[in-house]
């Protein structure tokens, strides 16, 4: 199952839905930090920096092999991705990169 994570929301007006999709073995918080640190999570620092925008990640199950976890073959995680992406009603307030 994918998981849309708000990370971030404009108080204002949206101008732009960023949503950060993690690759083979990555994590949705982990990927983005140096370290695991908060402080070297760049999505939300994205956010403080445009204030404009809001800032989501991905979370869902990439093991890159079936001996590390049970994964969806990449076409499957595609659609998957695409259908919660689609499902999700604040993403329809404004583009999604």
């Amino acid at each position: 199952m994918t998981e849309l994570i708000a990370i971030a929301e404009p108080a204002g007006e949206r101008r732009l839905n960023v949503v950060f999709v993690h690759g083979l073995g990555g994590d949705a918080h982990k990927t983005w930090a140096h370290n695991g640190e908060e402080q070297y999570f760049w999505p939300k620092r994205l956010a403080q920096a445009l204030d404009v925008i809001a800032v989501y990640s991905l979370a869902y199950d990439a093991a890159p092999s079936s001996w590390l976890g049970k994964a969806m073959s990449i076409p499957d995680r595609a659609g998957n991705i695409l259908s919660r992406l689609v499902s999700a009603p604040q993403l329809r307030k404004a583009p999604i990169v």
